[in-house]
């Protein structure tokens, strides 16, 4: 594959691309009939803070381990470190969101390959380790599931 095509599937990591997501999920809700917008203001409560969260723990982790990419020195080389890679955390987290909200194998199945091209285009724009990215997955699940499971907790007592 090339690297054009690397750089179209990184986008699905970026928090820019989820958050514009979100906002224009937020957009629509009002032109919504009532029976649909559960399937919007889940975006609120549960997609946006997890995207949040794994951004800004991924961000923390990078400064913390402050660890070179691959790239340093080149031209177009990320400014900001490497470990944990905060794309693979992002989709990651998405990913894991996704599943436990909807439980249908086959769009979590479609996620999952996403988010695992996401990982993989990483390294094949040569901006991190396998180890950055294999972090990256295993924050990112950890903070869907974290956040699931507070947002089922919160949830059932709001309704309750």
């Amino acid at each position: 594959m090339n690297s054009m095509l690397w750089n179209f599937i990184t986008i699905f990591g970026d928090f820019r691309f989820w958050l514009g997501v979100c906002i224009a999920s937020l957009l629509i809700y009002f032109t919504l009939p009532k029976r649909s917008k559960k399937h919007v203001t889940w975006t609120v409560f549960l997609l946006l803070p997890s995207i949040f969260l794994s951004y800004g723990t991924a961000y923390i982790l990078k400064i913390l381990f402050k660890l070179p990419r691959p790239c340093v020195g080149l031209l177009n080389c990320p400014k900001t470190y490497s470990f944990p890679s905060g794309h693979t955390t992002v989709i990651f987290t998405v990913a894991t969101t996704f599943a436990l909200y909807y439980k249908d194998r086959k769009y979590s199945l479609f996620m999952f390959v996403l988010a695992s091209l996401v990982a993989v285009s990483r390294i094949m724009l040569n901006v991190h380790y396998p180890l950055d990215v294999i972090a990256g997955a295993v924050l990112g699940s950890i903070v869907g599931f974290v956040v699931f499971y507070v947002y089922m907790s919160t949830s059932y007592k709001l309704i309750r």
